[in-house]
């Protein structure tokens, strides 16, 4: 059996003794555990059990230790991708947001459950069920003194007769007993309709904690979004992207009612949850034993059919919806919904990628995308359950998408340069080197996104500056001799260009270098010119760019007051770039005031010949 490691590259005969659902992409057909069959580019998953069986090997599929707040925003977050991976699917080339779906918020509403339960305690009859419990008596025979003895039980003078150690004293009469079988009388609280309310109240227990965690997971999304729009303390262009991906999402701008209206629900769930957990520390609740179970099906007997509040507790059963009804499905379909989840949160990871793109023109062109930045043209490809990124040089950035909820991603091998991992985590999850949670509950989504291919392509741009240029022919060297501001001479027929070229002296250095210099420096001539003049822009505006002794440049945009530089020290370079009003920001909350035009990265120095 074959398998490709997705974070890897490589390709595997056999598993680790534990993986990460959705890391490995078979090569070959497998049967799972016995029940479903997968073909070659189906991902390995869970389906329930929590162990993947091929042959005689076994591998555990690791699990997920979480709080209730953290698993409902997993459940959240889950739910929202395959909705928006629905909508992907329908949405025929038109822009789909990433953001938390509205009709997740329209969730919050009270479902028919809560109102009926609401109804139920308004009017008492939960209460006068725990305070006035139907009941039986429940007739027991024990041998017990005689002065405690009320009644005897039918067998009492035979068992007296076969046992001389109750006996008192034995007369010419008969025998005086000392101990007698009598029948003692107790109220039995264990009667199928009141097993039915204990199991009842746990149900509504467990079934309002998750709705309150879900309901406070939406509300916390839809106040940072509020917040956000009405904040000024961040960058006006970051608001403005951020704001436009949100309207898209909630088109009739119902976020502030769909807030209101979630913390009613809030507030009324509260209330039913402080009443049911009332009830479980009084009453009938504790006379029911613990260990009490009743079937799923409610038998209707006379007693939940006729009496005034027992006949309500039926309906509220069968409402519930049962938190077994997960895990009593057939394995087969728990690992269709893993799979199903793992293609789904493909297809968002791509949705956030395009939308990062957008900036630079980004369109669709035979099944592909393209957008073209500093001189270069980029393709954008689905590789299977990977995205791809490739520059027309050659250079790849590759995202993995995992669709795995834990807080981190454990990557025990170092991944080589240009591949990175997404997972939606949670919200307390931390992006590293190579790895960044990609989630639809998070609203710099797109941002971190951006901001990570933003990087890359800068990356690639940066280490070719500064980098030799030649061998130059004699009339192309003395011409780059005559414009010291732009060229540095390094030696007889090489040179570095530090700063940006006009038009008139790139087109008279091109045209000293047609026909007398191989086509390879010509190409890497023109190329230089156009990233360095793709760096002095860098804001979308021509900015002023100067080279300076502790600086290999520095920029500053006279129209939107951006600046960047680059800076070597040792043997690493320092790039650095700050939107207008920076100077006011610390270093630790640049990325929530901008976003992606706040960068900052190292980079180690490259000064090898530049061919293409």
């Amino acid at each position: 059996m074959r398998f490709l490691d997705r974070l890897t590259g490589e390709k595997l005969s056999h598993l680790p003794d534990a993986f990460l659902p959705g890391r490995y992409c078979l090569l070959e057909p497998l049967v799972v555990n016995g029940h479903s069959r997968l073909q070659p580019g189906d991902l390995l998953s869970d389906d329930g059990s929590g162990v993947l069986r091929i042959q005689d090997a076994e591998s555990q599929v690791l699990a997920i230790d979480q709080s209730d707040d953290d698993q409902a925003d997993c459940d959240l977050s889950a739910e929202a991708i395959i909705s928006i991976a629905g909508k992907i699917a329908h949405a025929h080339d038109a822009n789909v947001s990433p953001m938390l779906p509205a009709e997740m918020a329209a969730q919050c509403a009270l479902e028919e459950l809560e109102r009926d339960l609401a109804a139920v305690l308004r009017d008492g009859h939960l209460h006068s069920i725990s305070d006035r419990p139907r009941r039986d008596l429940r007739y027991d025979d024990l041998v017990a003194p005689v002065a405690r003895a009320r009644r005897l039980a039918t067998s009492a003078l035979s068992h007296l007769a076969s046992h001389s150690d109750c006996w008192q004293q034995r007369t010419l009469s008969g025998v005086q007993p000392r101990k007698v079988l009598a029948r003692f009388s107790e109220d039995d609280y264990a009667i199928y309709e009141n097993r039915l309310y204990k199991r009842l109240l746990d149900r509504l227990d467990r079934h309002l904690a998750r709705r309150l965690a879900r309901i406070r997971g939406v509300n916390s999304r839809l106040e940072r979004a509020l917040e956000f729009q009405d904040s000024e303390q961040t960058h006006f262009r970051l608001r403005q992207d951020i704001c436009r991906l949100w309207g898209e999402s909630y088109l009739d701008d119902k976020t502030g009612m769909q807030l209101e209206a979630g913390k009613r629900a809030l507030s009324d769930l509260e209330s039913q949850l402080r009443v049911i957990r009332g009830l479980k520390q009084r009453g009938l609740y504790s006379l029911v034993p613990p260990a009490s179970v009743v079937p799923a099906q409610v038998h209707r007997t006379n007693i939940l059919n006729h009496d005034p509040h027992y006949r309500h507790l039926p309906p509220l059963w069968e409402k519930l919806k049962d938190d077994r009804e997960d895990r009593l499905l057939p394995p087969e379909e728990r690992l269709a919904r893993q799979l199903q989840l793992q293609l789904a949160y493909v297809s968002y990871v791509g949705l956030v990628i395009r939308r990062a793109l957008e900036r630079y023109g980004l369109r669709r062109v035979d099944g592909n995308f393209v957008f073209s930045w500093a001189g270069r043209s980029f393709v954008l490809r689905r590789d299977v359950h990977d995205w791809v990124v490739t520059q027309s040089q050659g250079s790849t950035l590759r995202i993995v998408p995992i669709a795995w909820f834990g807080e981190s991603i454990n990557i025990s091998e170092s991944l080589e340069p240009g591949r990175i991992v997404c997972w939606p985590g949670v919200p307390t999850s931390v992006a590293s080197p190579q790895s960044l949670p990609v989630s639809p509950l998070d609203l710099y989504v797109v941002e971190k996104v951006g901001k990570l291919i933003d990087e890359w392509m800068l990356r690639q741009l940066l280490q070719g500056h500064g980098r030799k240029l030649g061998p130059l022919p004699t009339p192309a060297k003395r011409l780059t001799e005559a414009w010291p501001e732009q060229f540095e001479s390094i030696s007889s027929t090489h040179v570095r260009l530090l700063a940006p070229v006009d038009a008139q002296k790139a087109a008279e250095l091109k045209a000293s270098l047609k026909g007398s210099a191989n086509s390879q420096v010509e190409d890497a001539v023109w190329d230089a010119i156009e990233q360095i003049a793709t760096l002095a822009e860098l804001c979308g505006h021509q900015a002023r760019f100067v080279r300076g002794q502790r600086q290999d440049f520095y920029c500053q945009c006279g129209t939107c007051q951006a600046t960047w530089s680059l800076k070597t020290t040792g043997k690493r370079r320092h790039f650095s770039m700050r939107p207008k009003g920076a100077s006011a920001i610390p270093e630790d909350d640049g990325f929530l005031w901008s976003g992606r035009d706040w960068l900052e990265f190292d980079l180690d120095i490259d000064l090898s010949p530049l061919n293409s």
